[in-house]
């Protein structure tokens, strides 16, 4: 499993396998605290926005809502976003008083390729010299321990989220883990006197 203080050379991986041809992503780990790590460069074609996205077994990247970093390669933007899918609409989503006060990609970056309808948490500017990134913000350096924090921040509100839509007996996070744990109930119980 990947720690906070192992990831930003995974970000910085990121940035810099962009900028080449490779659309590898084997190489990166696929679980960080304790959810699912998923990374695209685009599949067959080098996508315009590429992503790091982070998720519960019980979501995934085309049906959910989860952290997730979007480069906008065209503006050198790294965002770290409350991610929303845009091919299908996940019946819950992000806990309302979390997104209260945050923007939508659409309100900062005009007429985005891709995603306007997440919203921000915080914006990087990533700078390349050879083979090093740095991230800056408002032109300001910003240290490998703040994106660190930046990362688990974000992280813990969306297990917040989850956690409250968990609770929520009619959510669909909540029907998905009443069905799995029924499964579950009945397989014991089959097998109870089993070897």
């Amino acid at each position: 499993m990947t720690s906070s203080f192992e990831f930003k050379k995974y970000l910085d991986k990121f940035i810099l396998q962009f900028h080449s041809d490779s659309l590898k992503t084997s190489e990166y780990p696929k679980e960080f605290q304790d959810l699912k790590m998923k990374v695209s460069f685009g599949m067959g074609v080098k996508a315009y926005v590429p992503w790091i996205c982070f998720i519960t077994p019980e979501m995934s990247v085309s049906n959910g809502y989860y952290p997730v970093y979007l480069y906008y390669r065209d503006l050198n933007i790294l965002t770290l976003s409350f991610g929303l899918s845009e091919t299908n609409e996940h019946g819950d989503t992000w806990a309302s008083e979390i997104l209260s006060d945050r923007k939508r990609i659409d309100e900062i970056i005009e007429n985005p390729r891709r995603y306007g309808t997440s919203y921000v948490f915080k914006n990087y500017m990533p700078k390349i010299v050879g083979d090093k990134v740095s991230y800056l913000r408002d032109e300001v350096e910003i240290s490998p321990a703040a994106i660190e924090n930046d990362l688990s921040e974000i992280i813990n509100l969306y297990k917040k989220s989850v956690e409250i839509e968990v609770k929520n007996e009619t959510s669909s996070i909540s029907t998905g883990l009443f069905y799995m744990e029924k499964q579950l109930e009945d397989f014991i119980i089959s097998n109870w006197g089993k070897n």
